[in-house]
């Protein structure tokens, strides 16, 4: 089976990347890009909490599709909790508000753009640290990000209740 790499320079240029791998658990026979918040926790830089809660923003994040205005259809109140009972408009208003009210949690602007970068596009901490951190430096950049991306997951980890605040 041949395999497709990336190229050379995708590879110098994004350093977290899966490489492919057969044992007895994975069977992954193509490259995969790793999230930086996914390496982050892969080197110890986040717990595991922080590590789901990020998951379950970014799955907010995507089933919002990027609906900026909660709708719904005019005087029909929900009627149940349960998200796949309702049509895909309505599950998209209810991620909204989730999203909405996790970024009201974690609070600070910088923070909130640069988990919103990590979950919908593929970046590294250094592209984070260089966009949103205004760092110019390769090495302040990525220990910029890092700080930024440790306060974030950890502040969406106290909202999603994944561990308790002081």
């Amino acid at each position: 089976m041949d395999i497709i790499a990336p190229t050379k320079e995708r590879l110098a240029k994004h350093s977290d990347w899966e490489t492919p791998q057969s044992d007895q658990k994975t069977r992954r026979s193509h490259y995969r890009t790793m999230n930086p918040v996914e390496g982050m926790h892969r080197r110890g830089w986040i717990r595991d909490e922080q590590w789901q809660a990020f998951q379950k923003w970014s799955a907010d994040l995507t089933k919002a599709t990027r609906v900026h205005v909660a709708m719904v259809k005019y005087g029909r109140p929900f009627v149940t909790v349960d998200e796949h009972s309702l049509d895909p408009a309505d599950a998209a208003a209810c991620a909204v508000g989730r999203v909405r009210a996790a970024a009201s949690d974690v609070g600070h602007a910088n923070t909130i753009r640069a988990l919103t970068v990590a979950a919908l596009r593929e970046s590294s901490l250094e592209t984070i640290g260089r966009e949103i951190c205004g760092e110019g430096n390769k090495t302040a950049a990525i220990a910029a990000a890092k700080h930024v991306m440790q306060i974030g997951t950890h502040r969406l980890a106290l909202h999603y209740q994944f561990i308790r605040g002081p």
